[in-house]
């Protein structure tokens, strides 16, 4: 569990207490915040105060009194249709932020890589995950179904946190400047605000930080050239079905590097079961990109996907 010490002494709001709520509500009490922890479901209070957690409801509260609110990213909050206790919050002046935020104030010295979009991002992630872990970084995985930011391990220096940030809890993390940013996909159903908020794994990004990016749509193709054009980070084009020139892409069952323009062969995942999938061999791509980014040579890559 993650110290989250810049907040001991300050009082401090959670709304929505699924386990990622809940565990960020605890995080906040065993750091010394004044905790005030609420849901609009009865059953999901029930579970949060059998775990102590301190409730309190905050549709009743005074908001001006919470410097925080946490919430969890299903909650609306655009500034338009806000949930009525994030707009009081928002009314009184106090920031409305995500789990991830808070990871980041505490963790300021770790390295982040931040996955969003569209396509298996649980898989990519625990693929990602073994990828850098056996390659002998310090590394830990938060954000997915059973893994809450806030319960993993403090890794401070030398450390690095792969983090999963759906859109709308981007658009709540200011903190965090991604080492390597994923952007695993979109499709024209994604409306003008969610491509917003997911743009911002990029926020501050420059060289030699990387953006890797998936072409395979005409929403990420354009992201893609608009990167590449401003030419402030490392950009790196994933394509699970077509040859991409100075990219990394996938040509029937073979992963291919072509990054320096020699389409090198990687490996051929059609040789392994856990690569059975279009989009697990798309997923492979990406995490060879994010090995590269992190230093690890093309063949310990190799082989640590072989190894998965």
């Amino acid at each position: 569990m993650i110290d989250l010490f810049p907040f001991s002494g300050f009082t401090v709001g959670v709304l929505g207490l699924g386990p990622h709520g809940i565990m960020t509500a605890r995080s906040l009490d065993l750091s010394g915040a004044e905790v005030w922890a609420w849901d609009d479901d009865p059953d999901r209070r029930e579970a949060a105060e059998a775990e102590g957690v301190p409730i309190n409801d905050l549709s009743t509260c005074d908001a001006r009194e919470l410097v925080s609110l946490i919430i969890e990213p299903h909650i609306p909050h655009d500034g338009i249709n806000d949930h009525a206790v994030v707009g009081a919050v928002r009314k009184a002046g106090g920031e409305i932020i995500s789990d991830a935020e808070l990871l980041a104030r505490a963790q300021r010295d770790a390295v982040y890589l931040g996955i969003t979009g569209l396509g298996d991002t649980e898989f990519l992630c625990g693929l990602t995950t073994h990828v850098l872990e056996v390659a002998g970084k310090d590394v830990e995985l938060g954000g997915t179904a059973e893994k809450p930011m806030l319960g993993q391990h403090p890794l401070g220096l030398g450390g690095s946190y792969i983090l999963l940030m759906p859109p709308e809890k981007l658009d709540m993390t200011l903190s965090i400047t991604f080492e390597t940013a994923i952007w695993l996909g979109a499709d024209s159903s994604v409306d003008d605000a969610t491509i917003t908020a997911m743009r911002g794994i990029f926020h501050r990004q420059t060289k030699p930080r990387t953006a890797i990016v998936s072409v395979d749509d005409p929403v990420s193709r354009d992201v893609y050239e608009q990167l590449s054009q401003a030419d402030e980070q490392v950009v790196v084009g994933i394509s699970g079905k077509n040859r991409l020139p100075g990219g990394i892409y996938i040509s029937g069952t073979m992963l291919i590097d072509d990054i320096q323009g020699k389409a090198v062969p990687v490996t051929d995942l059609g040789a392994y079961d856990s690569y059975s999938a279009d989009e697990q061999k798309r997923a492979a791509a990406f995490t060879y990109a994010a090995a590269l980014s992190f230093g690890i040579e093309p063949r310990v890559a190799m082989a640590c996907l072989q190894g998965f």
